[in-house]
């Protein structure tokens, strides 16, 4: 006796199904957005269109519909979570990042944008240098007027410290020489001080890595393995004598301590992203700790926030600022707020010194638009 399929029930239902899941599939994030339900933010940078208003001119010319259909596409509330699932695959299928973040060998992790300034791909001319020791120079001479010396130091860059950890694709791409060795070269009129040769002649030497694998900016260790050549051209430019650092121990530890050392696995932006590695956190202490220290001025970029974490600005100074690009004040809690163009102007004779700090990626973009203008009236700095 055979078996009678009905097909076309069986048809029938599967295109009832297909139907529903159509239904459902265009319904859900519109309930989802109306309920608030969303996924986790991307980590990397966002722009998020404005909700175009309707009005019939913008309708007639299609152009409400064109920024409807954008601000949808960016506001879907599974954006992210579809984001990141295809950068997953992505990862797993060909070992590559859909964004600025490089894989590189032994779970390392780098920004293109610093590779570029690294290999000399995106550079200034050696000229655009001698105008900058100018300004620096200039910039020097205001700040000696009212007995406040200026130090420039350049924070080291990953790709630079770690270059044999990058994807065979990026060793074989010709380098040149960049910005970095052009401002090293040129920039002669300002004491400069390069953390970043300091900490290629201790890396040998040294226990744990001075970066995270999975972090752009210099992770506590490194940090505080350049405060004692910090505080040594610190205490030369005051006249005093150093406090003398030195690493007394530390611990290794699985549990992240720094956020920040994990920056570039949350910008890569996948379900799975690669696990920071083991740290080690160096014990800072000092031989002969200053009784009453300087008011120091950072101006930085994004690698100052280690130095505020980690507590080491706390042991160069009871009294710092830390002036985020030139655009925000940072203070010891962390607390951002605007730094009005007035404030960056004729604050600055409130310290005892300052401190400029880029990065190889950014060295050329200082002072960050600082320019002290002579103050009106002496202001006390005690």
């Amino acid at each position: 006796m055979g078996i009678t399929i009905p097909s076309f029930t069986f048809s029938f239902n599967v295109k009832r199904a297909s139907v529903l899941l159509i239904v459902v599939a265009l319904w859900l994030p519109i309930l989802a957005y109306e309920l608030g339900w969303t996924s986790r933010p991307l980590g990397g940078a966002e722009w998020s269109p404005k909700r175009p208003e309707w009005n019939l001119d913008s309708v007639r010319m299609g152009v409400w519909q064109a920024q409807t259909a954008q601000w949808v596409e960016q506001n879907h509330p599974f954006r992210s979570d579809l984001i990141r699932a295809n950068n997953q695959v992505v990862y797993w299928l060909f070992d590559r990042s859909t964004n600025y973040v490089v894989f590189g060998t032994d779970n390392q992790l780098f920004a293109y944008n610093h590779f570029e300034v690294f290999a000399g791909l995106k550079r200034r001319e050696p000229s655009y240098f001698f105008e900058l020791d100018q300004r620096l120079h200039a910039i020097s001479l205001k700040l000696a007027a009212e007995g406040i010396p200026l130090i420039v130091v350049i924070a080291p860059n990953k790709v630079r410290m770690m270059p044999q950890f990058l994807p065979e694709s990026m060793k074989s791409i010709e380098r040149r020489d960049g910005d970095y060795s052009n401002f090293v070269e040129t920039v002669r009129s300002v004491p400069v001080l390069d953390l970043m040769a300091v900490l290629q002649k201790k890396k040998a030497s040294t226990v744990g890595p001075v970066f995270a694998n999975t972090g752009l900016h210099w992770n506590q260790n490194g940090a505080f393995l350049s405060m004692p050549t910090l505080d040594s051209a610190l205490a030369a430019s005051l006249g005093s004598q150093p406090q003398e650092f030195f690493i007394d121990g530390g611990v290794w530890d699985d549990h992240l301590r720094l956020k920040d050392d994990a920056d570039l696995a949350e910008r890569s932006d996948l379900v799975i992203p690669p696990a920071t590695q083991k740290q080690f956190y160096p014990i800072l202490k000092a031989a002969r700790p200053w009784v009453t220290k300087p008011k120091l001025l950072l101006i930085s970029d994004s690698f100052g926030y280690t130095l505020v974490k980690t507590g080491a600005l706390d042991l160069l100074s009871d009294n710092w600022e830390f002036w985020f690009y030139n655009k925000s004040v940072v203070k010891r809690n962390e607390e951002k707020r605007p730094l009005i163009a007035r404030e960056s102007r004729s604050r600055w004779n409130e310290f005892d010194v300052v401190v400029l700090m880029a990065t190889e990626y950014n060295i050329s973009t200082l002072p960050y638009g600082f320019s002290p203008q002579s103050p009106s009236k002496s202001i006390n700095r005690n």
